[in-house]
């Protein structure tokens, strides 16, 4: 390899032989199936039967471990009714103060409303007369925004695609 030429010459044959078969029998099939042979079966990823029905037992287990506790610690159904009886009047009785304040702050936000509205008129009074520029403007950035899509567009659909790798 030290010959630039016969170097050279020795590349040039080995492209021009791209996409030919090899000038040799290659047959590796004997070492793979050897190594596959060496390696063993796959291992399973799925679940057996007697692991799923020990999770299923440990589930039950914890399930009735819970149910225990709150039967054991947890309130009667007596005491979840008569709790859940006394907050129903609560929140009624507390509904039925709050309407009248509902009343006076629905009043309060109108009339804030139609403050703040007329507070916007008088800013935006002054700015009436550039009215005309502004939309003049709006139009000019939005001939320009769609003459820039259809330009990417266009060069984008224009350009070749190839399928097949670059040498």
């Amino acid at each position: 390899m030290r010959d630039d030429a016969a170097f050279e010459a020795l590349v040039r044959a080995a492209l021009d032989r791209s996409g030919e078969p090899a000038p040799f029998p290659v047959d590796v099939s004997h070492r793979v199936m050897a190594r596959v042979a060496e390696l063993g079966p796959a291992p399973r990823a799925d679940v057996g039967r007697r692991e799923l029905a020990r999770f299923a037992l440990a589930a039950a287990l914890a399930g009735v471990a819970l149910i225990g506790a709150l039967v054991w610690r947890g309130p009667s159904f007596g005491d979840v009714v008569g709790h859940l009886g006394r907050a129903t009047a609560e929140t009624a009785g507390a509904a039925a103060d709050l309407t009248a304040s509902t009343g006076t702050l629905l009043d309060a936000l109108g009339r804030a409303a139609v403050a703040m509205a007329a507070a916007a008129r008088a800013v935006v009074r002054p700015f009436g007369p550039l009215q005309p520029y502004a939309q003049a403007m709006l139009t000019a950035v939005t001939v320009l925004m769609i003459a820039t899509a259809g330009y990417v567009v266009a060069r984008d659909l224009r350009s070749p695609i190839s399928d097949k790798e670059q040498a």
